[in-house]
C-alpha cells in the first residue's frame, strides 16, 4: 500500500498468559515482518520500532482462563451459576467420557496435574465434606476438569500427540462442552455486566472517538513525504477548532481467552 500501518499506529492489551502474549507475538510478526524497514522513520538513530504488549491490569479488563476474576461478586455469582441443576445434569451425563478421557491421558499428565484447582466451578473437594481444600487430597478417582482437559486435549491434537485411543470427535466433545458453560454462565445479564463491562465500554469509547474527531496529517517534508504531526478536527463542538495530539492507533489488538470473546458475544447480544 502506499501509506502502510506503520508500528506506532498499533495497540496491543493481553492477558499474562505465556500462550496468548506468544499468540499476539505470531500475529505481529506476521503484520511486520519487516519491521525494520520503518526504522528510518520511527526516530534520528535508526532503530526499528518496538510494539509494547500491555499485560498491566488486564483481568479488569479480560476474563482469564481458568483464573482469576475481577472481583469477589463475579466469583461467587459464577460459582452459583455453575451449580444450577440443568449444568449438574449435564455433566453428570458427561461424566464417565471425561473420566475415560482423563484416564487415557495418565501417562501424558506431570505429577500433580490432579490436585490443580482449574477453573470456575470447578474446583477440587475433599471426599468426606464437599469444600474446597489443596492440602487434602481426593480418596476416590475423579476427571480432570472441563477446562484443564479442553487445555490439555488441544494442546496435544494440535501437535498430532493424541493417545491412539482418543480421537478428533473427543477433543471436539470436551471443547464444545465447556464454551457451553460459559454461554449458559455468560448469558446471565448480571455476569456478563460485571465480568465485561470495562473491556466493552473500553471499545465503546474506541469507536467514538473515531467517529466525533478526524485526525488529519498537516505538515510535509521538502519531497512531499508526510510527518507525523497531527491536528484535531472535532465532528462536534466549536466550528473549526483546530488542536495538536497525539496519534491514535489505528490498529487495536486483543489477546485473551475464549471466555473473553464469549463474555463479549454476551453483553453485545451477538451469541443468537
Amino acid at each position: 500500500p502506499s501509506e502502510p500501518l506503520h508500528p506506532r499506529r498499533v495497540s496491543v492489551m493481553s492477558t499474562d498468559f505465556p500462550r496468548t502474549i506468544q499468540s499476539v507475538q505470531a500475529l505481529l510478526t506476521g503484520f511486520f515482518p519487516d519491521i525494520d524497514d520503518f526504522a528510518s522513520t520511527t526516530n534520528g538513530e535508526g532503530d526499528a520500532p518496538i510494539i509494547s504488549i500491555d499485560v498491566r491490569n488486564t483481568n479488569s479488563y479480560l476474563i482469564p482462563d481458568p483464573q482469576p476474576r475481577q472481583s469477589p461478586h463475579q466469583l461467587v455469582l459464577e460459582q452459583k451459576l455453575s451449580n444450577r441443576p440443568h449444568l449438574l445434569e449435564r455433566e453428570e451425563q458427561l461424566k464417565e467420557v471425561a473420566k475415560r478421557i482423563t484416564n487415557q491421558l495418565e501417562d501424558y499428565l506431570g505429577h500433580g496435574a490432579d490436585g490443580i484447582s482449574f477453573g470456575i466451578g470447578e474446583e477440587k473437594t475433599t471426599a468426606d465434606d464437599g469444600k474446597y481444600s489443596k492440602e487434602v487430597e481426593m480418596t476416590t478417582t475423579k476427571p480432570l476438569a472441563w477446562a484443564q482437559l479442553s487445555e490439555i486435549l488441544t494442546c496435544l491434537h494440535s501437535r498430532n500427540r493424541l493417545p491412539p485411543s482418543l480421537t478428533s470427535e473427543d477433543v471436539q466433545t470436551v471443547s464444545n462442552h465447556v464454551a457451553w458453560r460459559w454461554f449458559e454462565n455468560l448469558r446471565n445479564p448480571v455476569l456478563a455486566k460485571a465480568s465485561m463491562w470495562k473491556f466493552a465500554d473500553r471499545i465503546l469509547d474506541s469507536m467514538e472517538r473515531k467517529v466525533r474527531v478526524e485526525c488529519e496529517r498537516v505538515k510535509c517534508n521538502g519531497d512531499g513525504s508526510k510527518v507525523g504531526e497531527l491536528i484535531v478536527r472535532s465532528n462536534v463542538g466549536k466550528e473549526g477548532l483546530d488542536v495538536e495530539c497525539e496519534e491514535e492507533p489505528l490498529l487495536c489488538i486483543y489477546s485473551a481467552h475464549d471466555s473473553t470473546l464469549i463474555g463479549m458475544l454476551c453483553i453485545l447480544q451477538l451469541e443468537q
